[in-house]
């Protein structure tokens, strides 16, 4: 067994995960145990119930514990972005000799960090910085690096995401109160992205949607730069709201029926099915008809792939994108990709967990998918944590 370990901690709107692994042969991960407990004490990305969010950390930890076989002591931990917000900045300097240099490069985004600071409101926190695109003397920005072109002047624009301090020092207090330390906190969707993107996709121009229960984050990544994020209040709980209406359903009802409608057999005819539900549970059959069902839901699924249609648009995206990946719990409905497809015009697959082992059942979940990144980005980083 290892005696090197990585952990990440996903607080979701939903669920609280716990992932461990190790580092494979390969460069990637061995995925070595999970666990996850509701995250009654989190909302829209922020703390509640500090008390109650510890607690349900720490039975997620003691899971991927006991399945792992791991003692868990520090986390990196995920930072939901419906409390993130981006800022630019640019710095100039003048060319110390007559080609640019390395030393020019960092100079001149040294230069744009300390602009960047008087372009961040006090009570936010920089989670990530980047150089975004650089300019010599007149020429258009561009996100090629400069070094060894000839001018006298280099500009150069950073991208900042930054969170609440306030926010960001309640999820870390529950992690501490729950006995671990945090090593690092990062968004969800970077995180997200480092899992189920592959370089090529971030270079050609990808926009990774993130179809949660209660949000869908979008983040867009062209010339292997973070180009864009947004959070949209939508997602399944959406999908969950249309079937209750439409059917005058429970909540709980309408819950069941959306996961039971996943049917994606071709020999199966849905006008002729009905959603399999304990007896206990079962709908009555003219509310439960599979076609009906999954008619409501496609109605919705649209609309979803039309207001993120419409934000990438408004953003001057769309020309920059090649590609689309969905995730998330709800990316897992029938006809998710098809429709997206249809709405946005590229071409788009179901992203999966990437450069892992072990635990296959784990790398396919769309639900682990930010763990999983947590995890990867910490080894890329040269970030473990010692059993």
């Amino acid at each position: 067994m290892s005696n090197e370990i990585l952990v990440g901690l996903d607080l979701g709107s939903t669920k609280i995960r716990c992932l461990v692994a190790e580092p494979n042969a390969e460069g990637g991960l061995n995925l070595m145990g999970v666990g996850s407990a509701p995250a009654t004490g989190v909302q829209n990305g922020l703390v509640t119930d500090l008390a109650g969010t510890a607690e349900a950390i720490q039975k997620a930890v003691k899971e991927a514990e006991i399945m792992s076989g791991q003692s868990v002591s520090s986390v990196i931990l995920s930072l939901a972005g419906g409390t993130v917000k981006s800022f630019m900045a640019e710095g100039a300097i003048a060319v110390s000799g007559s080609t640019i240099t390395k030393k020019d490069v960092d100079l001149a985004i040294k230069a744009a960090n300390t602009a960047l600071v008087a372009n961040v409101p006090q009570g936010r926190e920089v989670l990530s910085a980047k150089p975004l695109e650089y300019q010599v003397d007149d020429a258009p920005f561009s996100s090629a690096q400069p070094l060894g072109l000839k001018g006298a002047r280099l500009a150069v624009k950073v991208l900042a995401l930054t969170g609440s301090n306030e926010a960001i020092s309640n999820l870390v207090n529950c992690v501490l109160q729950a006995g671990l330390n945090v090593i690092a906190v990062v968004l969800d969707s970077m995180a997200t992205a480092e899992a189920v993107l592959t370089p090529e996709e971030k270079l050609s121009g990808v926009a990774l949607l993130d179809i949660g229960q209660n949000f869908t984050d979008v983040t867009v990544y062209s010339e292997d730069q973070l180009r864009h994020t947004a959070v949209l209040s939508l997602g399944g709980k959406n999908l969950t709201y249309d079937l209750a209406q439409g059917l005058g359903l429970s909540s709980e009802l309408a819950e069941k029926l959306k996961v039971g409608s996943d049917i994606s057999d071709p020999d199966l005819s849905p006008l002729d099915r009905y959603v399999s539900l304990p007896p206990e549970e079962a709908a009555p059959p003219e509310k439960n008809n599979l076609s009906l069902v999954r008619q409501i839901l496609a109605d919705r699924v649209e609309e979803i792939f039309m207001v993120i249609n419409q934000e990438l648009t408004q953003r001057g995206l769309d020309e920059r994108i090649n590609g689309v990946v969905v995730t998330g719990g709800s990316s897992l409905l029938s006809d998710v990709p098809e429709i997206s497809q249809k709405v946005l015009a590229k071409p788009v697959r179901r992203g999966e967990a990437t450069r892992v082992s072990g635990l296959p059942e784990i790398a396919l979940d769309p639900g682990y998918a930010t763990a999983v990144g947590l995890c990867l980005l910490a080894l890329n980083q040269g970030q473990s944590l010692s059993s």
